[in-house]
């Protein structure tokens, strides 16, 4: 230039490492895959020339203070203990007994477990004196559980008044959400509301070494009622309803036989950060942006919390940065408990509108909802159970979620066990 100005040459390395973090959030299995390996050898790098930077980087949060309401808690553990089947009904065999959390599956019906410890297959599962089903192991190596409403389960059950008054039947699945008396013993009167209980199949002779070795033996399946059969039928036709639905259950308890180690509750670790605003530029959208990513733990499924309330979940990870789908956002989808007088239902939440401040969000299957406080359902992939996320509200026939958190501020990140998140 005339003037001895010379124009300065572009700084490319910033914008490089811009680049380098946002290729992290890329939704390309490729891309990602590789920005992860990336990741795990500059830590490991890192870690070899500076081996005191993780115990730092660690340390450098203040400890962070229990974010689960502790009246929530106790309330949680209190319900919990009805999940348990009474020891006097002698189904334990050697009286073990742990209990899983439940989570809907891909078919209608289907019922996944949820458990950081292996799961015995061919166990009987039960709520209470409910016989809720069996577990299955699958050709995928995972187990899960078989309920009896599922179609082509069969139960050997008897109905009416134990001792006095009993009518031996075969309780039968077909995919309803009751079950099909079928064989009935005819010598004996039925009454609607009846109760129907479970009977052991026949089996080799007991003998004193196995005198407790039954199985689902008095187990309850539920009520008796009259099943619809057309206009002039000449024979009744029964069905078994069960006193609890299934499809309700957050926790179910699994017999586990000697060599199967108790399900604990899972390991998570939370972790303090910082939440900004808004990382996806579209008004449609809500996400939100964490200050710490990989190198803290905090991995895709970690749920962030503000001031004990659910804010969101983390959708993506790099480093030093994760990005948040946020409540606020229309398809976010949850597993969580709805608590209204003195009982606990699970459900899927899922949020099906936003309009301005106000979250709609689909309507759980239960009777009455309104006012029910919704709290989150325990997930070993990094959601404790018992965050608050708000309270349900039905507003011009519709259902609301009140009472939430903005996303935003001092926020925790709970983070799943890890050779990361190991550190207090």
């Amino acid at each position: 230039m005339a003037d001895g100005l010379q124009e300065p040459t572009p700084k490319r390395w910033p914008a490089l490492l811009v680049l380098a973090g946002i290729s992290g959030l890329l939704p390309i299995p490729a891309v990602q895959r590789a920005h992860e390996l990336a990741e795990e050898l500059a830590w490991t790098l890192r870690g070899l020339v500076q081996p005191a930077f993780r115990q730092v980087a660690a340390s450098a949060v203040p400890p962070t203070p229990p974010s689960v309401d502790p009246r929530v808690a106790e309330l949680l553990s209190t319900l919990r203990g009805r999940v348990q089947p009474p020891r006097s009904r002698g189904w334990q065999r050697d009286g073990r007994f742990g209990v899983v959390p439940l989570a809907s599956g891909r078919a209608p019906g289907e019922l996944l477990l949820r458990s950081p410890a292996a799961i015995p297959p061919g166990e009987p599962a039960f709520h209470g004196e409910q016989l809720i089903g069996y577990t299955v192991a699958r050709s995928d190596g995972t187990v899960r559980l078989e309920p009896l409403q599922q179609r082509g389960r069969r139960q050997i059950a008897c109905a009416g008044v134990p001792g006095r008054r009993e009518a031996r039947f075969l309780a039968l699945g077909d995919g309803s959400a009751t079950l099909r008396v079928d064989l009935l013993d005819g010598d004996v009167e039925l009454r609607e509301g009846d109760l129907a209980w479970a009977i052991d199949p026949p089996g080799p002779p007991r003998t004193r070494a196995s005198a407790i070795a039954r199985v689902v033996d008095g187990a309850w399946l539920g009520r008796l009622v009259r099943g619809e059969l057309p206009e002039g039928a000449e024979r009744e036709e029964w069905r078994v309803e069960p006193l609890v639905d299934p499809a309700l259950l957050a926790e179910v308890a699994i017999r586990y036989p000697p060599g199967f180690p108790l399900p604990d509750s899972s390991d998570l670790y939370p972790f303090r950060s910082e939440l900004s605003g808004a990382a996806v530029v579209d008004g449609r959208r809500a996400f939100s942006r964490l200050c710490d990513g990989r190198e803290a733990g905090i991995v895709p499924g970690s749920a962030v919390a503000v001031d004990g309330y659910l804010v969101g979940r983390v959708t993506r990870s790099g480093f030093g940065h994760a990005l948040v789908r946020t409540l606020a956002d229309c398809g976010f989808r949850q597993r969580a408990l709805a608590l209204i007088d003195g009982t606990v239902a699970a459900f899927e939440l899922e949020v099906v509108a936003r309009d301005g401040g106000r979250i709609e969000v689909r309507a759980p299957a239960l009777v009455d909802w309104n006012g029910a406080l919704v709290v989150t359902a325990g997930s070993a992939d990094g959601t404790p159970e018992g965050l608050l996320i708000g309270a349900l509200s039905e507003e011009e026939g519709r259902c609301h979620l009140v009472a939430t958190r903005e996303p935003s501020g001092a926020a925790v990140a709970w983070r799943p066990a890890g050779s990361w998140s190991a550190a207090p």
